[in-house]
């Protein structure tokens, strides 16, 4: 069942979501919009996973939270962002700061979540993806995913 914590910081509410989101999670997070503020930043970083009753649940949210506010994600999980690039109500009218990349090493089965934020822009992120090294046996490590499909959510 998904758990929502509500962290007040300044003008900011973040929301930081922990557990499944699916066609359970919508009473955890409309129970949140009275304590929400203006500004809200979505913590994805502990969500474990999206099913197709969940996206519907998060885009019908992310309607009623949007109203009036200025929404942002971060630590957004690969498969997310993929959601994001076949579904666009997912990312309308929100700014995603950060993001999730899981990538493993073939020399000697490293799997690894390396975080990457979006400020850089889109050139930037490509070239950093490409340069992760093992950090067991200093091989290059390989994106688990298309890194043009990844990165399709990014206007530049």
């Amino acid at each position: 069942m998904l758990q929502v914590t509500v962290e007040q910081q300044d003008q900011q509410t973040r929301l930081i979501l922990a557990g499944p989101i699916d066609d359970q999670a919508g009473p955890a997070l409309r129970a949140t919009l009275p304590q929400i503020k203006k500004q809200v930043l979505v913590n994805f970083s502990q969500v474990e996973y999206f099913n197709s009753l969940g996206i519907r649940t998060w885009v019908n949210f992310l309607r009623v939270l949007r109203d009036g506010r200025q929404v942002a994600y971060e630590h957004c999980p690969m498969d997310f962002l993929q959601q994001i690039s076949m579904t666009p109500a997912l990312s309308q009218g929100v700014e995603i700061q950060s993001f999730q990349a899981d990538f493993e090493c073939k020399s000697c089965g490293l799997e690894k979540t390396i975080g990457f934020t979006c400020k850089v822009g889109k050139a930037v992120l490509r070239k950093e993806m490409e340069r992760q090294v093992c950090e067991r046996c200093g091989s290059d490590l390989s994106l688990q995913e298309d890194i043009e499909s990844l990165l399709l959510f990014l206007k530049e």
